[in-house]
């Protein structure tokens, strides 16, 4: 799309806002002594190929507690793809629609907030460095990871 410069130009920009490191320390396994992590969260995109529009789509968020791993929040709404898919651009197709989710979920139920997000999607290992899962993270103020089930850089 011809779009492309002006995503690769928002892309450089947000790239310089992402933080590698954890803001806390965390108390985890073998690493005592820091902030429980609470809860963690997933969001993804899923598409009814059966329903015969590609561009129909269900946007989810779940969030968790953590250890335990119980459902404590869970919100899903249909949602329409407005941009094609063209790849290493995930981003512009589905954190628009995934952010109000995530806004959602602070403004409702703040005492769900996650720690951490998990996104399907590149994070740092993209080629320009920033991800959907990066995107998403900046815009929507949590920390998030990419959890993609294919490598586009190594």
């Amino acid at each position: 799309p011809p779009e492309t410069a002006l995503w690769d130009w928002e892309q450089e920009r947000l790239r310089k806002l992402v933080q590698l490191t954890d803001a806390r320390e965390w108390d985890l396994p073998g690493r005592p002594g820091g902030v429980p992590l609470r809860y963690v969260a997933a969001v993804d995109i899923s598409f009814n190929s059966a329903a015969g529009d590609p561009d129909d789509a269900v946007a989810c968020l779940v969030v968790l507690s953590f250890p335990e791993m119980h459902l404590v929040y869970e919100r899903a709404q249909s949602v329409r793809m407005l941009e094609p898919y063209c790849p290493g651009y995930l981003a512009f197709r589905e954190v628009p629609l995934l952010l109000p989710l995530i806004h959602g979920l602070r403004d409702s139920y703040p005492e769900y907030w996650p720690d951490i997000l998990l996104m399907d999607g590149q994070g740092v290992m993209h080629p320009r460095e920033f991800g959907a899962a990066c995107h998403l993270g900046v815009l929507g103020g949590v920390p998030t990871i990419g959890v993609s089930k294919k490598l586009l850089v190594v």
